[in-house]
């Protein structure tokens, strides 16, 4: 399930050194994302749909990347 992210303190080591350090061993641990991935149930067609829309956006947008260039 979701594993345990310690962060220990150094002698001399300010909170808010310690405190990045654990927001970015969250976000390589992707905890968040985790969360409110779970914190709901999906049905499986909501999430293809999803998936789809998702899909269909990365495209356009590489599109419009692509005809910004050539153009």
């Amino acid at each position: 399930m979701w594993e345990v992210i310690q962060v220990v303190v150094g002698e001399g080591e300010s909170i808010d050194s310690a405190l990045n350090r654990f927001r970015r061993k969250c976000e390589q641990a992707q905890l968040l994302q985790d969360i409110k991935r779970t914190s709901h149930y999906v049905k499986p067609s909501q999430e293809r749909r999803l998936q789809a829309r998702k899909a269909l956006r990365r495209l356009r947008r590489q599109m419009q990347r692509l005809n910004r260039l050539t153009a």
